[in-house]
């Protein structure tokens, strides 16, 4: 008798483990398909407390007893959820990432993988406070982890903390020498780190700027000080005021061209941080502060959308913050309307193309930001950013947020400019 209680007893958990996992994969579905539980993305790296958001039925299994059979439910369940997080991130997907890690960290709160997951999620968000604290917590679970030092050495290199990142870049390469990715980026950050030692620094509240030698002390405070005013206008017309710090180096001319490999024509480089000729600087104030917050708005544009916004609107928020459109540009659209390019041809770098290319895409970048901004608003047009933080996929987000298609607003743009829509 009490051996066919027993039996009944294993027969009802297996049900119960089955139908829990049965569940668990149903929620996973949710999430690939666009589950939004976790009511604010931004919170779903912490790494202590449970996150009131998560599923009630999650939670239900994250209480669930202390038997093997519910632990290893609770394990299988968090495998899955875990493996639609990577999927997800793979696909540029990282809100319902960071959504998908969260719930697997609620029911197996002790696997480092999680964490990863979460902090890889935050890092493509710019979430690099919730990043740091997800890889950390991974190796504290297992220092042998060497993906979460590979991807601390990448949120030390965006903040400009070189000697930590090639700290964390090297703990990655002993975990793994054969992996030549860490390799590139362990020398790249060496080279960096040397190449910043021989620079002086300047601090403001928001910029680092970097220079070299006495003479060139003066300039540095110049574009300090500008940066800060620069802040302020940008800020005001983007509704963001980022407490992180831009690294700004000054170069002489020459050193300029040599050090970011740009093409004569291009008067400045935003990779990250913001790299300037001193030429520039001197010329003229107008000049100058056209180029400052040309640059600036790259930075602004490059965190609100996770690094995801094609060149053509990159440049063309840069060029509308700069102060609008020149006369000269007005004049270079009307003499090529009829060479217009897609949208989608101007996704990528212009710095590859001969100069006159290049001024034809920078003048058709502006035109089309301000076509967006005099039809939605420029409330929308960051909103697109935001929604870009999320998604690659430039397509999706444009038409989630102007319920218009892409390809009907690039007809729309060209017929605008006098060319065959």
């Amino acid at each position: 008798m009490q051996h066919h209680h027993s039996g009944e007893t294993v027969v009802t958990m297996s049900r119960s483990l089955m139908a829990t996992q049965w569940a668990a994969r149903l929620l996973v579905v949710a999430v690939l398909c666009g589950w939004s539980g976790v009511s604010r993305a931004g919170d779903a790296g912490g790494v202590s407390g449970v996150d009131n958001s998560v599923p009630a039925s999650v939670q239900a299994f994250s209480a669930a007893g202390r038997s093997n059979a519910a632990i290893e439910g609770r394990r299988h369940i968090a495998a899955l959820w875990a493996e639609s997080g990577w999927h997800l991130v793979k696909a540029g997907e990282y809100d319902r990432a960071a959504r998908a890690f969260t719930v697997a960290k609620e029911l197996a709160p002790g696997e480092a993988s999680i964490f990863v997951g979460l902090g890889v999620s935050a890092h493509r968000r710019f979430r690099d406070d919730l990043a740091l604290a997800a890889l950390e917590h991974a190796l504290q679970l297992d220092p042998a982890i060497g993906q979460a030092h590979a991807l601390l050495g990448d949120v030390h290199v965006r903040h400009g903390a070189l000697s930590a990142a090639v700290r964390h870049y090297d703990a990655a390469h002993r975990q793994d020498p054969n992996d030549v990715t860490v390799q590139e980026r362990l020398l790249n950050a060496r080279q960096e780190r040397d190449v910043e030692a021989r620079f002086d620094r300047l601090l403001s509240p928001h910029f680092v700027v970097l220079y070299q030698g006495e003479g060139t002390r003066e300039v540095a405070h110049e574009v300090a000080e500008r940066l800060e005013a620069v802040y302020d206008e940008i800020g005001r017309m983007h509704g963001y005021f980022p407490d992180e710090t831009v690294t700004v180096r000054l170069y002489p001319e020459e050193q300029f061209r040599a050090a970011t490999l740009t093409p004569a024509w291009a008067r400045a480089l935003f990779d990250g941080r913001m790299h300037l000729p001193n030429e520039g600087i001197r010329t003229s104030a107008e000049t100058r502060d056209r180029m400052l917050k040309h640059e600036y708005v790259h930075a602004v544009v490059y965190r609100l959308s996770g690094g995801h916004a094609p060149a053509w609107l990159n440049e063309g928020l840069a060029l509308f913050g700069e102060g609008g459109a020149s006369a000269e540009t007005g004049d270079l659209l009307a003499r090529h309307a009829g060479d217009l390019e897609p949208l989608s041809s101007l996704h990528g770098s212009f710095l590859g193309r001969p100069q006159r290319a290049a001024s034809v895409a920078y003048a058709e970048s502006g035109a089309a930001v301000r076509l967006l901004i005099q039809r939605y608003g420029f409330a929308k047009v960051r909103r697109l950013l935001e929604e870009l933080s999320s998604t690659s996929d430039m397509q999706k987000a444009f038409e989630r947020v102007f319920h218009e298609r892409y390809r009907d607003f690039d007809r729309r743009l060209v017929s605008s400019q006098g060319g065959r829509g």
